[in-house]
C-alpha cells in the first residue's frame, strides 16, 4: 500500500480509536449531530475494512496500525471487531442524558434498521456488568417488541450457560408470570439460529408442564393465555403440538363448564368470558381454525359444542 493512503487510513482510524477511548464522551453537550458523525464514522470504518478484506490487505494494513498506535491489540480489536456497536455500548454505558440515549438509537435505526439495532443491543447487555440497569432504563427507549426480543436473546443466551435446563425451566413455567411468559414465547418464535438448540429445550419444557396437568400449573397456563395475541397466534402457527395442548386444555375447561362444575381444583381457572375470548381469537385465523376443527374431530366434538356453552 502507498505510504500516503496508508497515512490517510491511519489518521481516520486513529480519529475513531480516540473517540472510543475518550473518557468524557459523550457527556450532556454533546449535540445531536456529534452523535449521528460517531456512527457515521463508524459505519465507514466497517466499510473500509471490509474493502480491504476484499482486497487481501486487511491483515497487512491491521499489522501495520497495531505498530503505529500505542493501544494495545485488544483494545484496537475490540474498537475494529464492530465498530458500530463499539459506539452504542459507548453511549449506553457513559453518564449522558436519557434524552441523548433516546436520540441515539433513533439514529442507530435511521442508518441501519431496527432488527441490526436489537441483536446490537443484545451484544451490549451481554457484554456489560450492569445488565439489570440497563433492563431497567430502555423501556423508556425503544418500543415494547424490541424490548421483548431483546430480552429473550439475553435469556436464551443465559439459558445456553445453565446446567441443568430441563429443570431450571420447569421450575421457571410453573412460577411464571405475564412478562416473563412474554419473553418465554418471543424466545421460541426466535430465528437466531445460534439458539437452536435453547429453542428446542424451551418447547420440550412446554410440552412436559402442559402434559402435567395439575394445579401447580395454572399461573402457567394463565399467563399463556395473556399474551399480547400477535405472538399467540405466531406461536399456535408455529408450534402445532402445543397448539393441540392448548385445545385440549379449553376442551376439558369446556367440558367442566358445560356439567356446571367448579374449576377451583383444576389446573386451570379460566372465566367464560376469557375461554370465548380466546375461541374466537383462534377462529379469526384461517389456519388455526383448521387445525382447531380436526382436533375437535379428534375428540369426537363439532363446532355446535361451543355454541352449547356459549362461546
Amino acid at each position: 500500500m502507498e505510504e500516503t493512503v496508508l497515512r490517510e487510513f491511519f489518521d481516520f482510524f486513529q480519529d475513531f480509536v480516540n473517540l472510543c477511548q475518550a473518557e468524557n464522551w459523550p457527556n450532556n453537550t454533546t449535540t445531536d449531530i456529534e452523535l449521528r458523525n460517531a456512527f457515521k464514522i463508524a459505519q465507514h470504518i466497517e466499510k473500509c475494512l471490509e474493502k480491504l478484506q476484499k482486497r487481501n490487505l486487511l491483515n497487512e494494513f491491521l499489522s501495520t496500525l497495531y505498530n503505529y498506535d500505542d493501544k494495545s491489540c485488544y483494545f484496537l480489536k475490540n474498537c475494529f471487531a464492530d465498530s458500530t456497536k463499539a459506539v452504542l455500548k459507548k453511549i449506553i454505558v457513559s453518564d449522558c442524558s436519557i434524552n441523548q440515549i433516546d436520540i441515539s438509537l433513533n439514529i442507530y435505526i435511521e442508518i441501519f434498521d431496527e432488527d441490526k439495532l436489537v441483536e446490537c443491543l443484545s451484544d451490549i447487555m451481554l457484554e456489560t456488568a450492569s445488565k439489570r440497569t440497563l433492563l431497567d432504563n430502555l423501556p423508556a427507549h425503544i418500543p415494547n417488541c424490541f424490548l421483548l426480543e431483546l430480552k429473550s436473546q439475553i435469556f436464551l443466551y443465559n439459558l445456553s450457560t445453565t446446567k441443568d435446563s430441563k429443570m431450571f425451566l420447569e421450575q421457571l413455567l410453573t412460577n411464571c408470570n405475564n412478562s416473563l411468559m412474554e419473553v418465554l414465547v418471543v424466545s421460541l418464535l426466535s430465528n437466531n439460529h445460534k439458539h437452536d438448540k435453547e429453542i428446542v429445550w424451551i418447547n420440550e419444557a412446554f410440552i412436559n408442564v402442559m402434559l402435567l396437568k395439575n394445579q401447580s400449573c395454572k399461573s402457567f397456563w394463565k399467563s399463556l393465555f395473556n399474551v399480547d395475541e400477535k405472538y399467540f397466534i405466531q406461536l399456535c402457527i408455529s408450534y402445532t403440538d402445543l397448539f393441540k395442548c392448548m385445545v385440549e386444555t379449553l376442551i376439558d375447561i369446556a367440558k367442566l363448564l358445560k356439567n356446571n362444575m367448579s374449576l377451583e381444583y383444576f389446573y386451570l381457572d379460566l372465566p367464560h368470558s376469557e375461554l370465548s375470548d380466546i375461541i374466537k381469537r383462534i377462529m379469526n385465523n384461517d389456519i388455526l381454525k383448521k387445525q382447531f376443527l380436526s382436533i375437535m374431530n379428534e375428540n369426537n366434538l363439532d363446532v355446535g359444542y361451543w355454541d352449547s356453552i356459549g362461546c
